[in-house]
Order: C-alpha cells, then structure tokens, then sequence
C-alpha cells in the first residue's frame, strides 16, 4: 500500500531539497551515521500532526521530535494521488507555529481545514517508534494492547517465545504474556528483542490505512530473530494498508527485509542517502536490492 507515492523535503534539520520517489509498501531508509535518515521518519511524522491541526486554529504548540527542527519546516508529498504542500513556521519549545497547507495548489486556511478533509483522504494515522523503545517502556507513547489484535499479536510474539498463548491487560493497564513455561508476566519485565517487537506490533496495527515509521529496526533484535520478524512485518504492513518507512544500519536487517520480500522485490524500495556538502538520495528497487544483497553481497549500507 502505498499512501505517500512521493514526497520532497524542501527543509528540515540539514536535509535541503530531498526527493523519494517511487515509495512502496516498505521503504527501507539506508546510510551512514548522521546522513539523515532520522530526519526523514520526523520530517514524515508530520503529516501525522494534520490531524491534530484540522481541529484548531492556525496557530497551535507543536510537540514531539518537531520541536528541534529548524525554524521553517517544508515538506511536498503526493499523498493518495493528492499533491500535499505543507509548511511550518516559528516552532520553537514550548512556542507556537503557523501552519500553511495548500492540496493541488489550492491553499487552505486553518479554519477551513475540517473543509479541506471532507474532500481529501489526508487523515492518515501516523504511528513513531523510536530505536530506544524497549528501554523507556513506561515513558513512550506505545498504543495499548487490544483484543483484537491477539491473533496477529501472537503470529509475532511466539516467533519469539513459543510457550506464549495470549496477552491480556490488566485494569490497570499493565499488558500481560501468559507462557505455558513461566505462568504470567508482565511485558515490561520480558526481554529487549521481545518487547521490542511488541511496541513495533502495537504501533503497526493501530494505524491502519497509515504510516508506520520504524528507527533503527535492528535496535535489541537478535539477528537470528530478524528474519521472521521483517517476514511478520512485511505480512502485516499489507494485510492491514499500512506503509512503513524504516532506517537501518544493519546489513543483518537488510538482508532480514530483502528475504522477507523476496527475489521480486515487489512492495519493497530502498533509499540510500548520502551527506556530502549537501544530502542526496539513491533508489534502489526491491529486486535490485535482492540482486546487490543475495547474488553479489555488497554492502549498501
């Protein structure tokens, strides 16, 4: 599924005139460090904030990973074949920020933004992780478990630990694994790799039809339970219409999602993004990245 088929960061943080175009069901963000794949997954949450927006005034606090961006943010995007121009200005901490949002060239003010969203499917759920979601347990914003989502949840989490047969939550809102090896424990308490992919889990199936935006997938994974996650990640991004931008640095996660989508490549693009005096991009499709990873081993990291 793909909601965002292209987009351009006009300006944010270092990231000057940035174009991805042809993006795919999974989009694997690629690069040394400090080359500016975190910024693209902030630069996309953005369109994560319109809906907050459309129901205030033009002038509102920003809060999240926006807060330290540069003081003009501009972003283009085709989004749902509606060509998305939005920019931000004044953000500071704390402070407030002008919205300006214009859809196929049409500019919109803020107290017409309900007006705007009746006639364009802009309201995407937009879901960040970041790479230290299994350290700050309590302090991230990881959606709380549903009922609903234990058939899948579980596909995941017994990938990890096959004695697990259901999660539940407590009143008090502390979510559970019942495991016919060790009785009940409380997810905070299980292990990095499988709380890990628990957040990742939550986060995916609570915005369907949106974005899910992943930092450092390898973060506390093993590589030997990477395969069987991206293949579970890849499954449900298209099961449930939702498109997933990931960074990585890891050649175990790379070779983890090329496999997990397979010689064809379909729903898979890659973006290796380069900081040199200024940042370029370079796209790979998945098949190609199927032919440099499994048939001549090189190193796109």
């Amino acid at each position: 599924m793909q909601h965002i088929q292209k987009f351009t960061i006009e300006g944010f943080r270092a990231l000057r005139g940035v174009a991805f175009n042809g993006c795919e069901t999974l989009n694997l963000l690629m690069g040394a460090n400090n080359s500016g794949k975190t910024s693209v997954l902030e630069a996309l949450s953005l369109l994560g904030k319109l809906r907050g927006a459309r129901r205030t005034r033009s002038e509102r606090p920003f809060q999240g990973p926006v807060n330290a961006a540069a003081p003009r943010v501009e972003i283009s995007a085709l989004v749902e074949g509606a060509q998305v121009d939005l920019a931000i200005e004044n953000i500071a901490l704390g402070g407030a920020a002008r919205i300006q949002l214009s859809v196929d060239g049409r500019r919109m003010q803020a107290d017409r933004l309900e007006q705007l969203y009746r006639q364009h499917p802009l309201d995407m759920p937009v879901s960040y992780i970041s790479p230290a979601v299994h350290y700050g347990w309590e302090n991230e914003r990881i959606p709380m478990f549903k009922e609903a989502w234990q058939a899948d949840i579980l596909e995941l989490l017994q990938d990890f630990d096959a004695h697990i047969h259901s999660v539940y939550l407590e009143e008090a809102g502390v979510t559970f694994a019942r495991s016919a090896q060790i009785g009940d424990a409380p997810l905070a308490t299980v292990g990095d790799g499988l709380r890990k992919a628990f957040a990742i889990g939550c986060a995916l199936l609570s915005v369907p039809g949106g974005l899910l935006l992943i930092d450092e997938i390898e973060a506390a994974i093993h590589p030997n339970a990477l395969p069987v996650f991206c293949e579970w990640l890849y499954k449900m991004c298209r099961k449930h219409r939702v498109q997933a931008f990931v960074t990585t640095h890891s050649l175990d996660a790379i070779d983890a999602v090329v496999d997990a989508v397979g010689e064809e490549g379909e729903g898979l693009a890659g973006y290796r993004l380069e900081a040199e005096e200024y940042t370029r991009v370079r796209r790979f499709s998945g098949r190609r990245l199927f032919e440099m990873r499994a048939l001549q081993g090189l190193d796109m990291r």
